[in-house]
């Protein structure tokens, strides 16, 4: 089984560092007494990383691998997909260069802004038994039956070939979605068309033609170990546990005393973190910090605008390597994890 991580990059390596911080998350993990055995597929921007930033890369574990010839020919191939933009394109585009690179061997994907509480080798050993997207998200994706792949790839087919069409289709059978989510951990959608790998993936677990190991299954292979897709809606596939109470014991964060198996700090996370971290070091306001996710009442909106502007005013545009830093370094998540600060009041009093 093969540990993967796939990424690009259109900048140097003191750039793509501060966005995505792989050698900071890489050196965390060697501290934890983790190991960094993931491959790191660059679909584009390789070189420009530099030999040096690869070689440091490397020196802590890393397998770092210029993926570009194959994404290139898949590119090639669905060009129908650079309707969703270069991003949304290599997102869907992702999987079929896993399967390549890796001759159909099973894996375990991890977005590049995941963050390790439990090691990389205790999730494979638990977890890579298993066929499953984790709560419909592709951050942590286990794939150990490798029909997955070309399941996957054959409904990407139909959709390319009538993106309405499909995506019309796949609306009419949305229906019995919010049982999906709970029981086939498929996710949401919310949008008629699909737009990203994410929506494509959730259809296709929420309508059984993916090989999706079920829920339960999944939590008793790690007891003890929490697993979050979204931290900001951590409590949603856990709500037998609340109210919750957040600790930090030698740099692994917990709750209610179960270890978080990993952070997931994807944009609106991210984006959540800078708005706290501005708040509590600049202005030292105790304001709840609203979710950009949900609906808003326009005095939310008018201060976290507000904040927004303010924060970059100040500081620059927020990037991942200051928020690593300042929340798994110099202080822990405890300034987020509160009923008087997190958007929902979901923590002991």
């Amino acid at each position: 089984m093969e540990n993967v991580t796939v990424l690009w990059n259109n900048t140097n390596g003191t750039e793509f560092e501060r966005s995505i911080p792989l050698l900071w998350s890489g050196k965390r993990n060697v501290k934890l007494g983790f190991k960094n055995n993931i491959n790191i597929l660059f679909l584009n921007g390789y070189n420009q990383l530099g030999k040096g930033y690869i070689a440091s890369l490397e020196n802590i574990g890393y397998g770092v691998h210029d993926v570009a010839g194959i994404y290139e020919r898949y590119a090639a191939k669905y060009n129908q997909l650079n309707r969703f933009g270069d991003y949304g394109k290599k997102c869907f585009l992702r999987w079929l260069v896993i399967r390549d690179f890796f001759n159909k061997s099973s894996f375990i994907h991890y977005d590049g802004d995941i963050l390790f509480n439990d090691s990389p080798e205790h999730l494979g050993e638990a977890l890579g038994k298993y066929t499953f997207v984790l709560q419909g998200c592709p951050a942590f994706v286990s794939v150990h039956d490798t029909i997955w792949l070309d399941k996957y790839e054959n409904a990407l087919g139909k959709f390319v070939n009538d993106l309405e069409g499909y995506s019309a289709m796949a609306w009419e059978q949305r229906k019995g979605w919010e049982e999906s989510f709970k029981i086939k951990w498929a996710g949401s959608r919310y949008a008629e068309v699909i737009s990203s790998d994410q929506d494509l993936i959730s259809h296709l677990i929420h309508t059984d033609q993916l090989p999706q190991t079920a829920p339960d299954i999944v939590k008793a292979a790690v007891p003890g170990v929490m697993l979050i897709e979204n931290p900001l809606y951590l409590f949603s596939h856990h709500e037998g546990m609340l109210p919750l109470k957040y600790t930090r014991v030698n740099s692994v964060d917990y709750f209610n005393g179960e270890k978080v198996g990993f952070w997931h700090i994807q944009s609106y996370f991210a984006h959540y973190l800078s708005q706290v971290y501005f708040r509590k070091c600049f202005l030292n306001v105790p304001l709840r910090v609203p979710n950009l996710l949900e609906p808003m009442q326009k005095i939310d909106k008018v201060i976290s605008t507000s904040f927004r502007i303010a924060s970059r005013l100040i500081r620059g545009k927020s990037n991942r390597i200051d928020l690593y830093r300042y929340f798994f370094e110099e202080n822990d998540l405890s300034a987020v994890f509160n009923n008087a600060i997190f958007w929902k009041k979901v923590f002991t009093k």
